[in-house]
């Protein structure tokens, strides 16, 4: 952005999720609200009362505007609250991090109080049913849903999958503009791991791994389904799981049932630079996400996370992961649920160095010139203020955006 040349914005942020809050959304909300508040003339985040707030309050540079009830209740509780900000500031733009807070968007629009309102789309959000079981009621959040998204003025899907998830539903693609996630290459980086192979013990291993939530979505099974193939042509391979959830239990007896048990690690979670030193412990990274609405990964940052660390990836085609994932550029892609292609990929990245260090350094050059945080924010401030109008269309052949 040219200096000098910044529009002048009022901007309000809201949003159902916001630290000490973790989630990927959380992450979202905090890093490009951090960045947004500095290339806006005025700038509020409406985020719901949290224990532990204030520690996380007081490092940031810009207002908070806490209110009652949480992610779950924020659906409602947003619209006075953020009613009442709203006629105080008179933002030129409302932008609400998921859809569920675009009634109290639209409302203080109608009332005068607001100009444009924008609603990111992530995509499972885009797909839940949680009152399948009672028709009516599910037809009325679905219905509640359909009327946010087409009446806000604009739509920051983070892939194209989630865009033309949009579309699909009734918006108008020309309303819709593609704004990628990102990550921080300054937390992200490529770093020695020596002593963390050593504390787990896998010194001279081969170390695949992935990250995430134990979920039966993210493909871990695949891998470990995987794993006797590669075994055979690597044998010092390990598999090292960093995460926590439901079906840690039913990996396990995979692992067993594989004969694999003693090549599996499940390290638990691990965050900030902790996780850095995981992915920059691995020779290649993985996660197999399918699609298994409404599980579906939107865009997954954990693939900008491993590239950032020079990491090779390899991914399940599904879902917005193949504009994370550029297929022989930044890393390979697979069909999610086939073991077979699976092992082959991974065999490949093991057995061709040259070939591994070219995709984990193209990976960090696509962060550092595009996928960072930074440039993200500079993108979404710009469809915001309307000096970027580029819509889904434009993003179909490859994503650039």
């Amino acid at each position: 952005m040219v200096a000098g040349s910044r529009p002048s914005m009022r901007l309000m942020m809201v949003s159902q999720d916001f630290p000490p809050q973790i989630g990927g959304i959380a992450t979202y909300t905090a890093e490009v609200a951090k960045r947004l508040a500095k290339l806006s003339d005025e700038f509020v985040l409406v985020a719901p009362r949290a224990r532990g707030q204030k520690s996380v309050d007081d490092k940031l540079d810009f207002r908070v505007m806490r209110i009652a009830g949480n992610r779950h209740t924020m659906f409602a509780t947003s619209v006075p609250a953020a009613c009442r900000v709203a006629r105080r500031l008179r933002p030129d733009v409302m932008l609400n991090v998921q859809w569920q807070t675009g009634p109290a968007s639209l409302t203080a629009q109608a009332m005068g109080w607001a100009g444009k309102v924008f609603v990111v789309a992530h995509g499972r959000e885009l797909l839940l049913e949680p009152w399948a079981s009672v028709p009516l009621a599910q037809k009325s959040y679905s219905g509640l849903r359909s009327t946010v998204i087409r009446r806000a003025d604009g739509l920051l899907p983070v892939s194209r999958w989630t865009g033309n998830k949009l579309v699909e539903l009734g918006v108008d693609p020309r309303r819709v503009c593609v704004a990628h996630n990102g990550v921080d290459p300054s937390q992200f980086f490529p770093r020695d791991s020596d002593a963390l192979r050593a504390r787990y013990g896998l010194q001279g291993r081969r170390v695949v791994l992935s990250v995430g939530r134990l979920v039966p979505n993210k493909g871990f099974d695949t891998m470990i389904e995987a794993l006797p193939q590669v075994r055979q042509r690597i044998p010092s391979v390990v598999y090292l799981v960093v995460g926590q959830g439901p079906d840690r239990e039913r990996l396990e007896r995979l692992a067993a049932a594989q004969g694999v048990d003693d090549r599996v690690v499940f390290a638990g979670p691990a965050d900030g630079e902790r996780l850095n030193e995981h992915y920059n412990l691995c020779d290649v990274f993985t996660t197999i996400s399918r699609e298994e609405p409404p599980s579906v990964e939107g865009f997954g940052i954990v693939f900008l996370e491993a590239g950032a660390c020079e990491r090779p990836v390899v991914a399940g085609r599904s879902g917005g992961i193949p504009d994370a994932v550029l297929h022989g550029q930044t890393g390979l892609l697979v069909t999610p649920g086939n073991a077979q292609e699976l092992a082959n990929a991974i065999i490949t990245l093991l057995s061709d160095e040259a070939l591994a260090r070219r995709l984990g350094k193209n990976a960090r050059d696509r962060v550092v010139r595009e996928l960072n945080w930074d440039r993200r924010s500079e993108h979404i401030f710009g469809v915001l203020s309307g000096r970027e109008k580029k819509d889904l269309e434009t993003h179909i052949a490859e994503p650039r955006c």
